[in-house]
């Protein structure tokens, strides 16, 4: 928690550009800036107001997590 208190308040809008979200193809990762995030509701669609930063453990294509599916 401290480690990622300490990036968005120390990282520079050039370190988080260098890490957005849109620059990967799937958009399943990285840097979301104020606003970029959207989530569905019940009457539709609204813009989340917080920073983000989306991360995951890949695996391997015969991990039994990913063979389920």
């Amino acid at each position: 928690r401290d480690a990622a208190r300490a990036w968005f308040e120390g990282a520079g809008e050039e370190a988080k550009a260098a890490v957005a979200v849109s620059l990967c193809p799937q958009r399943c990762r990285g840097y979301q800036a104020l606003g970029e995030n959207v989530t569905r509701y019940d009457g539709g669609f609204a813009r989340d107001h917080h920073e983000a930063l989306d991360l995951y453990k890949e695996f391997a294509p015969d991990h039994p997590d990913v063979l389920a599916g």
